[in-house]
């Protein structure tokens, strides 16, 4: 402890305590030294996420007067609890869904010094089609089909049949539509498929001519000519009439009755006449027999009926 007269200039960092009689006591302060700066270290769990997202907790460490804030948060993360704090904490957050096909990540920052990492799985491509079938008639026409899925999605449309073609949306990368072009169909009922984006599409078509204009007919083509007659019908036959053109050696004969033919052969029986007298001269005969396939008769009696 010092003394100074009244007058005396005042040093700085001293304080000047006057007593009585012009005089000062100076006394020194010496403030304490500055602390160890706060540390701050986070971690998340989980780190990573899939494609659907979910909810996970950010851990802060730090020492307990230590204060820290949340600086930095990306668009597809957000923050349930209170973005500020002081020392030691979780604070819960929630991963948004990816909608593309691509993988992200993103920071979760504390001030300037530390940052959890996030990352998370890409989008798969899914493909969906408005509808699997659709019917056509017979004379063909256009088809639409409409494609959905994720933008970023590489796909591609094929036809398993030439009577079905890709008239637009061969391919893309994102939903959109698909044009298909049915030819006209000249025969009978027919089912094809397209593939798109790996899905399969059925297309059925109708006979030919259904669901079209008939075409009229042409004045020039002549009218049709009629089917021949069915031969006469296998079995037992009876016919008379005169014969006509006799060939061939008894008992062997073969003639025209009625305009059938006629074939005797030795198992034949003639009434009233003689095989000889038939073989000389046309006569009136009833005739009883079997017919073949082809309409002649094989006769199994030869009767005269008249003189």
């Amino acid at each position: 402890m010092h003394w100074f007269p009244c007058r005396g200039a005042l040093a700085a960092g001293v304080v000047s305590i006057f007593i009585a009689g012009c005089t000062s006591v100076d006394t020194s302060l010496v403030g304490p030294s500055a602390g160890p700066k706060c540390q701050v270290s986070v971690g998340g769990t989980p780190a990573s996420f899939g494609p659907g997202g979910g909810t996970g907790t950010m851990n802060v460490a730090t020492t307990r007067d230590c204060t820290w804030s949340i600086t930095a948060v990306p668009a597809w993360i957000s923050i349930a609890g209170d973005r500020g704090g002081q020392g030691e904490a979780a604070v819960p957050f929630t991963v948004a869904s990816n909608p593309v096909p691509v993988p992200r990540s993103g920071a979760i920052g504390i001030g300037t010094e530390a940052a959890v990492q996030i990352n998370q799985e890409a989008a798969p491509c899914r493909f969906s089609l408005n509808r699997s079938e659709d019917s056509i008639g017979g004379a063909g026409g256009a088809l639409t089909v409409q494609l959905d899925t994720l933008s970023g999605c590489n796909w591609s449309a094929t036809s398993d049949v030439p009577w079905v073609g890709i008239s637009s949306g061969q391919s893309g990368s994102a939903s959109g539509a698909v044009g298909l072009q049915v030819a006209a169909n000249s025969g009978a009922a027919r089912t094809g498929t397209v593939r798109i984006a790996g899905v399969v599409f059925t297309v059925r078509q109708s006979a030919g001519g259904a669901g079209s204009t008939p075409t009229p007919p042409s004045p020039t083509v002549p009218p049709p000519t009629p089917p021949p007659p069915s031969p006469p019908t296998q079995g037992t036959v009876q016919i008379e009439g005169n014969t006509h053109d006799v060939k061939g050696k008894c008992p062997n004969l073969s003639f025209t009755v009625s305009g059938r033919r006629v074939e005797t052969s030795g198992s034949t029986t003639f009434s009233g006449m003689s095989c000889g007298e038939l073989e000389k001269k046309d006569r009136r005969v009833e005739v009883v027999g079997t017919a073949r396939s082809n309409g002649t008769i094989d006769a199994t009696r030869v009767t005269k009926s008249d003189d």
